[in-house]
């Protein structure tokens, strides 16, 4: 059955600050802790981009203090002790690092640099991970340079800042000695002054040159807001080559509340780092103090968090998971594996806050007095210090030292659950008053916990999805069409009977509208197989199912539209040139066309979701979210058969939408002059040899003309 397709192009505004810059809105990055630079771009190409993940954090890339150790691990925390801002660590070189944001951005996944701004390193001398030379006593990093004119508490210079004796922060309550003396000895720069900031901008700029796309800030509640203020206003806006123009670099702030100081002066700067959603998740998961999951209900501002725009949220970080910076006895982490994958599914599925999951790697931990020891030992290295490669195995996790939870299925899933029901709220909350809980995201996706020993889950639940069979995504995946793991049927009035034993090794169920067994929405990649006429701009259109791009990452880039016309007088036609006028168009020049050649009986009642992709080369993007589409005019009209942010299109009819646009018009194709499939073969400009219905099991997916 033939389709048309036809869209009006045009662009959209740029973000800010607080906006995370993710391609196709995406709504969950993974901190790969202290991995290798070629091990990330590996790992965005085979995984986090088909996988749907929006972005990387990664360690901080500045050159730092090596801290030798008489083990095979150096500590980690020697890469937040910088000695110049040249990229050399034991991450990798500059031209890796540049390499790594290039192959991570063709894949739709950002980079996220973690910024150490407030100090450079402790006492000590000698040569940075990149050879240059510094000596933290006579205050010297050659490297950079500074001097003793660039640091606060120094004997040397008129202005000291800090007035204690040893120059060190011991009163946090102070915000005046918390944000001009030094964390744990390590020397602070005077960020109110002009050569320093010059030179933190400048490095900053360069990683944006590069092409990354924001920014964690280390220690910030140690720096003065005014001075990030002037800092962040001199940032470039991001490279054009990967970023809409005008598009502002991500900045979110480590802030830990308590103390002098608090988030509230930040949050105008961008988002912070929400340390008590993952101390209140611990304990609840815990059932520590008589708390349960039923209170969860209106999780978020309720409990004294930031607004959800200002929020970046983690069940652990690099800090909690060794019981310290912000961390304590209630957090989870992957030595707590079945209550850390409950937490990590919630914090996928509920609505708030902008999502950074935690990937990390093994250690011995040795503890003495409630306090864990040895957790300042390094990523897996070799007898020369040098950190060893993430290994995948043959069930897709990781080796070598390595834990890698973003990979486990239970969480890896659940990202693309939360991108599916991203812009949609919480509803159809249910819980049993103790650890059970149940609740849906609009009609995209809904998910149910049994966190109560000894009794099951046992309910019939509204899902607020669409009647069929779904895969449960915790116990398997998708497979061709059939599932893996446990089916869950959803009846006529979008209720399914729940069964979650107590004693699962995984107490939960999450389906979602692509999770459908035998539903065809999620589509392979189909490559254009028409040269497609430029805009003006030398912009090219594409067009996919939506759930394509959202399950395929960027790779799968839909097959190219042509541009059409409805001026009858114009020289060249679709049907003869591949471009240009088609009686098919009754609307105006500058629409793309695309011819769908479909089996209807694959779709939903009759309609299947599209999206466009809109630019040439790296400066392209999706339709960002788009209006809720209502009812559509023309002579087929309709209304959508479920909610979604994309366009919806009737098979067999002529469908015209608009970029970034909610309004549709759908009509018939006896409403043109060729009313036959021989005469629309004709009109459409198809390919000479159009390939027996045999082919492809009848369905010839986004074919177009060729010139």
């Amino acid at each position: 059955m033939s389709i048309i397709i036809l869209l009006l192009a045009g662009l959209s505004g740029a973000l800010a600050q607080h906006a995370p810059n993710t391609a196709y809105d995406k709504q969950a990055i993974v901190h790969l802790f202290e991995w290798r630079w070629i091990d990330i771009a590996e790992e965005c190409e085979r995984f986090l981009g088909p996988n749907g993940f929006g972005g990387v954090q990664v360690s901080p890339p500045s050159e730092n203090i090596p801290i030798d150790s008489p083990y095979e691990h150096r500590p980690w925390y020697e890469r937040y002790q910088p000695v110049s801002y040249r990229l050399e660590t034991r991450s990798g070189n500059d031209g890796e690092f540049r390499d790594m944001v290039h192959r991570c951005n063709q894949q739709g996944v950002r980079i996220y640099v973690d910024l150490v701004l407030n100090h450079m390193s402790a006492l000590g001398c000698g040569y940075g991970t990149g050879g240059s030379y510094f000596n933290a006593g006579s205050k010297e990093y050659e490297g950079v340079p500074y001097s003793a004119f660039d640091f606060n508490c120094n004997d040397d210079v008129t202005q000291t800042r800090c007035y204690t004796s040893d120059c060190k922060v011991h009163n946090f309550d102070d915000p005046f000695e918390m944000r001009n003396c030094r964390i744990f000895g390590m020397l602070d720069l005077k960020t109110d002054s002009e050569y320093v900031r010059g030179k933190i901008v400048g490095y900053i700029n360069y990683l944006i040159s590069i092409g990354v796309a924001g920014f964690r800030i280390d220690a910030a509640k140690h720096m003065w807001p005014g001075d990030l203020e002037a800092i962040f206003g001199r940032l470039n806006d991001l490279n054009t080559a990967y970023f809409w123009a005008g598009s502002r670099p991500f900045i979110y702030m480590e802030i830990l509340e308590g103390g002098g100081g608090s988030s509230s002066e930040y949050i105008h700067l961008g988002r912070v780092t929400e340390f008590e959603y993952g101390d209140h998740l611990g304990t609840i998961f815990r059932k520590q103090n008589g708390r349960t999951l039923s209170s969860l209900k209106d999780f978020g501002e309720d409990w004294g968090m930031e607004w959800d725009g200002n929020a970046l949220v983690f069940v652990d970080n690099h800090d909690s998971q060794r019981g310290h910076g912000g961390g304590g006895p209630s957090v989870l982490t992957f030595r707590d594996s079945r209550l850390y994958k409950m937490a990590n599914a919630f914090m996928l599925a509920f609505p708030y806050g902008f999502v950074r999951l935690m990937s990390s790697y093994y250690w011995d931990t040795y503890w003495e007095n409630g306090r864990d020891v040895n957790n300042w030992v390094g990523p897996p290295s070799d007898s020369n210090w040098n950190i060893l490669p993430v290994q995948i195995n043959g069930m897709g996790t990781c080796d070598n030292g390595w834990v890698c939870e973003h990979r486990w299925r239970q969480i890896r899933n659940m990202v693309l659950f939360r991108n599916l029901a991203a812009g949609h709220g919480m509803y159809n909350w249910w819980d049993n008053n103790f650890n059970q809980i149940a609740f849906s995201r609009g009609d995209r996706a809904f998910i149910a916990i049994n966190n109560d020993d000894g009794w099951p889950l046992d309910e019939f639940l509204q899902t607020g999805l669409s009647p069929g069979r779904y895969c449960d995504v915790i116990s398997g995946d998708i497979s061709y069409g059939s599932c893996t793991g446990k089916t869950i049927t959803v009846g006529w009035d979008s209720k399914a009977h729940i069964y979650i034993a107590p004693d699962e090794e995984n107490p939960m169920v999450a389906i979602h509208v692509a999770s459908k067994v035998g539903s065809n929405r999620i589509a392979y990649p189909v490559h254009p197989v028409a040269k497609p006429r430029s805009t003006a701009a030398g912009d090219l259109v594409y067009a996919a199912p939506a759930t394509e791009q959202r399950a395929m990452g960027d790779g799968a880039h839909g097959s190219a539209l042509v541009w059409s016309t409805n001026d009858a007088n114009y020289n060249e036609t679709v049907s003869t040139h591949g471009y240009g006028y088609t009686p098919l168009n009754q609307w105006g020049p500058d629409y793309w066309m695309l011819d769908v050649d479909m089996d209807c009986t694959r779709t939903e009642n009759g309609w299947f979701e599209v999206k466009a992709l809109l630019g040439y080369g790296c400066d392209r993007r999706w339709e960002g979210v788009l209006l809720e589409q209502g009812t559509c005019g023309g002579t087929a009209r309709g209304n959508k058969p479920y909610s979604s942010d994309s366009h919806f299109a009737q098979c067999g009819k002529v469908n015209a939408f608009e970029f970034d646009n909610s309004t549709c018009i759908i009509n018939d194709f006896e409403d043109y002059e060729a009313t036959t499939e021989e005469d629309r073969t004709t009109v459409l400009g198809d390919s000479p040899t159009k390939p027996p219905d045999s082919v492809n099991n009848g369905r010839r997916v986004f074919d177009v003309a060729n010139f």
